[in-house]
């Protein structure tokens, strides 16, 4: 099976004071594996 990996944001201002968007933003972004199945048997 395929993994399900997600990568995520929250919280994150995009809009600056004078209420325009900002038009650049970087950020490190690591993924995560939300997989629900797991463990021996699991194939």
């Amino acid at each position: 099976p395929s993994p399900d990996w997600i990568v995520g944001v929250s919280g994150l201002e995009l809009c600056l004071p004078n209420c325009s968007w900002i038009e650049h933003k970087e950020l490190n972004l690591y993924p995560v594996d939300v997989g629900t199945d797991d463990g021996i048997t699991y194939m």
